[in-house]
């Protein structure tokens, strides 16, 4: 919901506890993947969705905006390249980590 004017942004279909628990059970298994893979592949994938994020900043921005009724020139301007940032910072973190897994709890 737009939350200055009450539109309907989007709608999504409900789910049943069978349908959370397969996403509990994908996410489990999507972080087992991912602890396998080596730094690089690491570091490329975020540069990756860095880049996609990139991509479609300013479509991305306009929802964010209408979302949680920020300015655009905020969402524009520091949420979504705040959050391109971060994701090339853990790139970079990942790669700093040569031929080492990072262990995630």
């Amino acid at each position: 919901m737009n939350p200055v004017n009450w539109e309907l942004l989007a709608s999504f279909s409900s789910c049943t506890k069978l349908d959370v628990d397969f996403a509990v059970r994908s996410s489990m298994e999507a972080v087992s993947e991912w602890s396998l893979r080596v730094p690089i592949e690491r570091s490329k994938l975020l540069n990756d969705w860095a880049d996609r994020l990139y991509e479609y900043c300013d479509e991305i921005a306009e929802y964010e905006m209408l979302d949680v009724g920020k300015p655009l020139r905020d969402t524009t301007h520091i949420d979504v390249p705040e959050s391109i940032s971060c994701l090339r910072y853990f790139s970079r973190l990942a790669e700093s980590v040569y031929e080492r897994p990072i262990n995630l709890p």
